[in-house]
Parts: C-alpha cells; sequence; structure tokens
C-alpha cells in the first residue's frame, strides 16, 4: 500500500439535497398551520350606547337609586355632596374584545372599575357614568415594552353595553319607586 490510502468517495451533493429537501418540508409544514385570520385581540362590534341620562327625579332619589342599582359591587368612595361615586375594580369577561382562532371567539378577562357623577339639573337629575376598563394580556399581544412581566393590565375602550345596563337599573328603581302600589 502506499502512503496515501484511498478513502471512499462521499457523494456530497446527495446530502446537501436531503438537507434542502428537510428544510423544505419544514418550512411547508410551518406555513402550513399558518392562519391569516389569527387576531390578537380581536374586536367585536359591538353597539354604543349613552354614558348619560337625566332622570326626572330629585337629587336624592336618583342618588338612592343609583347606590342600589350598584348592588353588591366593591364600592371604594362614596361622596354624596359631590355626587360622586366610585367602585373598585370588578373581575369580568369583555363584551367586545376576544382571542381565538377561525370561528371561535373566546372573551378577554376583563377588569372594570365605574365613576358614577349624580347632578341636580333643571330637568332633574343628571347621571353620567365613566367605565376605566382594562384586559389581561402580554406585552407581546399588547405592543407594549417588556417591564418586569410578561403579563400586565392594558387599557381599553369600554363597549359601553355596562353603562346603559347600570344606567337601565336606576331607572328600574326610579319607576318602582314612583309607581304607587
Amino acid at each position: 500500500m502506499t502512503a496515501k490510502q484511498s478513502q471512499p468517495t462521499v457523494n456530497k451533493s446527495c446530502f446537501a439535497r436531503r438537507r434542502y429537501g428537510l428544510i423544505a418540508v419544514v418550512i411547508i409544514a410551518v406555513l402550513g398551520c399558518y392562519s391569516k385570520d389569527f387576531q390578537e385581540p380581536g374586536i367585536k362590534g359591538v353597539a354604543q350606547y349613552s354614558t348619560k341620562r337625566t332622570y326626572p327625579d330629585g337629587f336624592n332619589a336618583t342618588w338612592d337609586a343609583a347606590l342600589a342599582a350598584l348592588g353588591e359591587l366593591p364600592v371604594v368612595t362614596v361622596k354624596k355632596e359631590a355626587g360622586y361615586i366610585l367602585t373598585d375594580w370588578i373581575m369580568g369577561k369583555s363584551d367586545r374584545l376576544y382571542s381565538g382562532y377561525g370561528r371561535t371567539k373566546i372573551p378577554y378577562k376583563i377588569r372594570y372599575k365605574f365613576a358614577v357623577r349624580i347632578v341636580p339639573n333643571k330637568k332633574g337629575t343628571l347621571v353620567s357614568i365613566t367605565n376605566r376598563e382594562q384586559y389581561y394580556t402580554d406585552a407581546i399581544s399588547s405592543g407594549s415594552e417588556l417591564s418586569g412581566s410578561l403579563y400586565h393590565w392594558a387599557d381599553t375602550e369600554s363597549s359601553t353595553v355596562k353603562e346603559y345596563g347600570l344606567l337601565n337599573g336606576i331607572e328600574a328603581i326610579l319607576n318602582k319607586k314612583r309607581k304607587p302600589n
């Protein structure tokens, strides 16, 4: 034998073709799972309602009806002389934000708090409700900066459905008080 022994020849182009073929299969598989319908968060169209209403009743009757309509909600501030009621955070599910894939729509976890203003005027008593609403999300989906935790509460618009429901509750209580038994 000579100093140079013959090495078995390896067909490098065969391995390269296999590697490229495997990469192509992986890319096709990944793109096959991709959906353009995936939206985080998705937004459902919800009718917008007024968050203010004037009742023909006096301030005291409207104030009492507002407190009664809030019922078991956690109230943290009550200032009758200023006509102001503030609730603590209330946990719930969103009326307008959802996550999902295709037709599946799962409402986002939210928290909200009401600020209720009650002011007498010439026509009776004006009640206006402001709802601060937030949804629980990750920094990537909300497009915010990562600051200590991946998940956080992000502000969002209210659907006004909850405020409308509270105004209707106040009205129902006032209507009961107006009607003689």
